[in-house]
């Protein structure tokens, strides 16, 4: 049995990685990959793309390659990545969701409850990226078979991303004239006189001060002639429930989501689409807000029948996939966009009839019935545009409202 896993592994290629031990986010670090394989085995070509939060360059680069005793040959391959997400913003991401889940679990009610599984999801999710991911080598054996070898995937100690300015809390920027940046060679101010009169600009403002005046003078030549007839106001607005459900509808014909384009493009169209919509709602600039500004403006708002934590929770995983690449299934999207639906239906506000015009013809037809109602006369209704065909030669009724039925309904 032994033997039979020692030829195995002979013919199995052996890959090694090694990667900096600590690195900056957004700054492009080396990967070095170290394959031994068998004469007859063929690498496929390398291209890992964007795997958790590492994004890997196109351009593999082969450092060296030699025959060894055994008659197996070392190839050592070197290619750019860099990381997205530090372990600093991470353990903050991780830190509210445990916190988050504390609270659910320990709440009564049945629906906080039911969301206890979807935040434990999301912390096996963050958890995963830390560290540096395991990557796929593709080959064909000597049988002609397409296998794939794994590299070791690395843990947080043996990886680490971190903040440029982590450790740094008293840095400063230094002044133009200080002694350290003068021996770097940097900027220095240099005193100069900035005055000189300038007769071509004068002539320039005198020009466009006597063009304005031009420009004022025709216009008030105009409405006077014109009659100082005012124009049309601007229609008003569309509803923000309106242009949000097209949005949302629009969104929804791109499911299902057939690339990580794709997946960015909805999360990111989703994201503004509530932004927007809460911010016409409740009267603020929602879409030049990070997640926690638009959360302490949100809080001071009331959304019926939605938890403050639910939108919280709804804005991060659109965040995740924005940022973070994190993918995003079909059956996903649509939960999301299911949830959107829900946030405009229980906080739009519903538009009130406009009762302030006056129907006159409704008005004498009242009169006439007042003046002759000790008479017992039936009076013919004025037709107006809001009464019905039917209506017209109805009788008087005397079923008005008392002032009780009335006190009833104010109350």
């Amino acid at each position: 049995m032994t033997a039979v896993l020692l030829m195995v592994l002979l013919t199995v290629p052996v890959v090694h990685i090694e990667v900096p031990r600590r690195v900056e986010v957004e700054e492009p670090f080396d990967v070095e990959i170290s394959i031994t394989r068998d004469p007859q085995e063929k690498l496929r070509p390398i291209s890992f793309g964007t795997i958790g939060r590492i994004v890997f360059g196109d351009r593999v680069v082969t450092r060296k390659t030699e025959k060894l005793d055994s008659g197996r040959i070392r190839q050592v391959l070197v290619m750019k990545a860099r990381a997205r997400l530090s372990d600093h913003i991470l353990d903050r991401r991780l830190a509210r969701l445990q916190a988050k889940l504390e609270r659910y679990r320990s709440s009564s009610d049945p629906l906080i409850r039911s969301k206890v599984a979807d935040i434990e999801k999301k912390i096996n999710k963050i958890n995963k990226l830390y560290g540096f991911p395991s990557l796929p080598i593709l080959y064909v054996d000597e049988n002609g078979k397409d296998s794939k070898v794994e590299t070791k995937a690395l843990n947080r100690d043996e990886f680490e991303v971190i903040s440029p300015l982590k450790g740094q809390s008293g840095a400063t920027l230094k002044e133009p004239l200080a002694k350290d940046n003068l021996k770097s060679g940097g900027p220095r101010w240099r005193l100069f006189s900035v005055y000189q009169r300038n007769v071509y600009l004068e002539y320039a403002l005198y020009g466009a001060l006597a063009a304005l005046l031009l420009l004022g003078l025709g216009r008030l030549l105009r409405r006077y002639l014109a009659g100082r007839r005012r124009d049309e106001p601007p229609p008003p607005p569309r509803p923000a429930h309106e242009v949000a459900y097209e949005e949302l509808s629009r969104l929804g014909e791109m499911i299902p989501l057939k690339s990580e384009k794709e997946q960015e493009i909805f999360a990111f169209g989703l994201s503004e689409t509530i932004r927007r919509y809460f911010g016409a709602r409740f009267g603020f600039d929602g879409l030049e807000m990070t997640v926690t500004e638009f959360m302490e403006e949100m809080s001071r708002h009331h959304t019926p029948g939605i938890l403050k934590d639910d939108i919280h929770e709804f804005l991060e995983s659109l965040e995740m996939v924005k940022f973070a690449k994190m993918p995003l299934s079909d059956s996903e999207a649509r939960d999301l966009l299911e949830r959107a639906h829900v946030y405009v239906e229980r906080t739009y506000e519903p538009e009130e009839d406009d009762d302030t015009e006056v129907n006159f013809a409704n008005m004498e037809m009242q009169m006439k019935k007042a003046r002759r109602n000790t008479d017992g006369v039936p009076v013919r209704q004025t037709h107006s545009e809001d009464t019905d065909d039917r209506d017209r030669w109805a009788p008087p009724s005397d079923s008005s409202p008392s002032a009780d039925s009335r006190e009833e309904k104010d109350v």
